[in-house]
This record gives C-alpha cells, structure tokens and sequence, in this order.
C-alpha cells in the first residue's frame, strides 16, 4: 500500500499542474495497486481545496465523495469518511468532524473546545471550558 501526500490528492482534483496531474494518473493507473488517504491528508486537502482553490461546499462534498468511491483508496476509517462527508453537506466543517470522531474513537468522553457551533451541534460530547 502506498500512503498519499496532500499535493497528490490536489493534481488528482484540481488538476492546474497538468504534467503533475498525469503523473498522479499514472501512478493510480498501477495494476492491483492500493493507495492510503489518512485524515490529516484528507483535511488538509480539502482545506487547500477550499482556501487556495476556492472550491465551493458543494465542489468539496463532490471531490470527496469522488475519493470516497475509488476502490483503491483505503482511508483511516471508511465510516468517519462518510459521516464527515454528511457533515460537511450540511454546513458543518470537515476538519471538526474528523476531531470529534476521532476523539469518540479513541473512547473520550468528551472534546473541549471553544468553537461555540461544534457545541451547538453535538451538545452531548463537546464540552465548553469555564
């Protein structure tokens, strides 16, 4: 398996450096090849995406949902990916989700932080400091 930089998955997606983005082709045109998406690279990408790139939430939704689908990609969690991908569809943050999920993964009881709409949004788990 070979894991994938953030700078790979943007020739796949945004595709301005055009020789960049063959060579990015050719190595997933690999036979029986697996490439690995972890979620730091998966929410670093779609910042890029969003801030440099300027793709709107729809545009990020699509390109991650494209990655989602690909049968030769394997993610940290498949599931988390998904979930995230509903997050995001619905106004919510990429990166926030993947925090909290991951935080729930790892068996925390609960995730401090001031970000008053990630409590807004899951009152039960995230927890406001005082």
């Amino acid at each position: 398996m070979i894991a994938l930089d953030t700078n790979i998955i943007i020739r796949l997606i945004a595709g301005e450096d055009h020789a960049q983005e063959r060579a990015v082709l050719r190595l997933l045109a690999e036979p029986s090849a697996v490439f690995f998406i972890s979620d730091v690279t998966l929410a670093e990408s779609a910042w890029v995406l969003g801030s440099l790139y300027g793709f709107s939430r729809d545009e990020l939704v699509a390109a991650i949902e494209a990655l989602a689908s690909r049968t030769d990609l394997v993610f940290e969690d498949r599931v988390r990916i998904r979930r995230a991908i509903t997050h995001l569809q619905a106004g919510g943050d990429l990166t926030d989700l993947l925090i909290l999920a991951r935080a729930q993964a790892a068996g925390c009881s609960a995730l401090a932080s001031f970000d008053k709409g990630l409590k807004k949004k899951f009152p039960d788990f995230v927890l406001g400091p005082k």
